[in-house]
């Protein structure tokens, strides 16, 4: 019966799946919220609450600080204990804003998003230290300069706004190289014509769905379509290319004698307190010594221990059944 429950959660959450819109789509109603991840931010899906809270500041660049670019903020706090410096995004309902500051004791770490199609476009303010010699002394001037990047809505990656990135980026398009030159210089110029290349690219953009961070939680334990440890591994490590996970290793460890001495799966992400730190996660088993099952140990994405907890003797019966909630030992 556990395991019919755990596959019906798992359908249920693999059914959201392919309901899902891009916040770059026609007509697309963008949801107000924070998103934790780019995937929230790509399938217009924000798990957080945004409060509505909006502060911003200039930050100026160029030689002698003429030009500025504008930063938004909303506080460092954040639902579910969520840091607003650990985010990749959010939405106000009608605009999109992106983490993307490098300023040490700033809270305006976001600056907006102009959305266009396959590409999206943003600018920031970078930091550029180099050495001179005034007077005898080295010295090591804070040059602030504009950049200009777009945003894949594929994968997430950044590029900087320059002639081979664009070239690259656009399937090798001369034309877009030839308009880019022809325009003056200017933000809003550059974003017309990355606007109009965007949307002839369209077709580009890819729709396969994501996991959202409760599907996860859902998924990332044994469940009956993983008939062996190998299939049960291979389906974890396909969660890897979801920018939820920043690392997943796989554990499986044998006695001297190479019977197995215990499974089980370790995951670097940002969901805990920790973002360095490797939680246990999903389903554990632990062995005897004679290849019989030992324990069975499942763990959530924080590592805590959550469902069935078994232990079984050395000849394969179960001693002991009790079932966690979040860490908490609910019955026995």
């Amino acid at each position: 019966m556990k395991f019919v429950f755990s596959f019906l959660i798992a359908l249920f959450g693999l059914s959201s799946l392919f309901a899902q819109e891009l916040n770059v789509d026609s007509g697309v109603v963008l949801k107000k919220g924070v998103y934790r991840t780019f995937e929230e931010f790509k399938y217009n899906n924000p798990s957080l609450p945004y409060n509505g809270v909006l502060y911003s500041a200039y930050k100026k660049h160029g030689f002698f600080f003429n030009g500025k670019v504008k930063y938004y903020g909303i506080g460092y706090n954040l639902e579910d204990g969520v840091k607003s410096t650990k985010v990749f995004g959010f939405c106000d309902g009608e605009k999109i804003y992106v983490r993307k500051n490098q300023f040490l004791f700033s809270l305006n770490n976001f600056v907006e998003l102009q959305n266009f199609g396959r590409y999206s476009y943003y600018e920031k303010v970078k930091l550029n230290l180099f050495y001179i010699i005034i007077t005898g002394f080295p010295s090591i001037p804070i040059v602030r300069t504009k950049v200009e990047y777009v945003i894949d809505i594929n994968d997430g990656v950044s590029y900087k706004v320059k002639k081979s990135n664009l070239k690259e980026l656009f399937s090798g398009d001369t034309n877009i190289v030839a308009d880019f030159e022809s325009t003056k210089r200017g933000a809003s110029i550059k974003g017309d014509v990355i606007k109009k290349y965007s949307e002839l690219y369209r077709y580009e953009i890819d729709y396969s769905s994501y996991l959202e961070i409760t599907d996860i939680d859902k998924l990332i334990y044994r469940l009956p379509i993983d008939t062996t440890l190998e299939q049960y591994s291979k389906r974890i490590q396909s969660y890897s290319a979801n920018s939820i996970f920043k690392a997943i290793k796989i554990l499986d460890k044998s006695f001297k004698d190479g019977t197995p001495k215990y499974f089980g799966i370790w995951s670097k992400h940002d969901m805990g307190n920790n973002s360095d730190y490797y939680y246990d996660i999903g389903t554990w088993y632990y062995f005897h010594k004679n290849g019989q099952l030992k324990q069975e140990v499942n763990y959530n994405v924080i590592g805590q221990k959550h469902g069935a907890y078994i232990e079984y003797d050395d000849k394969g019966k179960v001693i002991k059944e009790s079932m966690y909630s979040n860490g908490e030992l609910v019955k026995e």
